[in-house]
C-alpha cells in the first residue's frame, strides 16, 4: 500500500529534476535564480552562488532557469 505513493513521489521528483540534470550532464552551464539569489553550475567552476542586489530596485522574475554561459544564455525560462 505504501509503495505506490513512494514510487509516484520518486517519479515526480525525477521528472522535476530533468530540466537541470540533463543539461548538466551534457556540459551546458545551468543557472537557477530565485529572486536575487542565483546558483550556477558550470563544469569549469562547479557551483557558484551569486547575489544580485539590483533585483531589489528593479523588477526581476521570481524564478528563472537559464541555459548557457552568463551573458550568452541560449534559453531563459522565468515566472
Amino acid at each position: 500500500m505504501i509503495v505506490k505513493p513512494i514510487l509516484i513521489g520518486v517519479a515526480l521528483a525525477a521528472l522535476a529534476s530533468l530540466p537541470l540534470a540533463v543539461p548538466m550532464a551534457a556540459g551546458v552551464p545551468v543557472a537557477l535564480a530565485v529572486g536575487p539569489v542565483a546558483i550556477t553550475y558550470d563544469r569549469d567552476n562547479a557551483l557558484d552562488l551569486d547575489f544580485d542586489i539590483g533585483c531589489f530596485s528593479t523588477e526581476c522574475p521570481v524564478v528563472e532557469l537559464r541555459y548557457g554561459a552568463s551573458g550568452q544564455e541560449t534559453l531563459k525560462i522565468g515566472l
